[in-house]
């Protein structure tokens, strides 16, 4: 953790419905859903002018929060 951000690694999936975002499984559980993944939504910001720091090139995957009141609890166990 930096002033810059978080890093981790996670694995990603497509939500349902398009939208230009990704869903970061976590590695953590609901104790009212604990047979399903949490994920939360992720847009990417590699190759947009979003981001304004010491760009990252873009197969480093860089992605920002959206929707951060917003949980996906995914049907399929990861």
């Amino acid at each position: 953790m930096t002033n810059r951000g978080l890093q981790i690694e996670l694995s990603l999936c497509q939500p349902k419905e398009p939208g230009g975002f990704q869903l970061a499984i976590l590695d953590c559980a609901s104790k009212d859903f604990s047979s399903q993944n949490i994920a939360i939504y992720l847009r990417s910001i590699s190759n947009d002018g979003d981001y304004h720091g010491d760009r990252p090139t873009p197969a480093e995957g860089v992605f920002l929060r959206t929707s951060c009141h917003e949980l996906e609890f995914l049907e399929d166990k990861i």
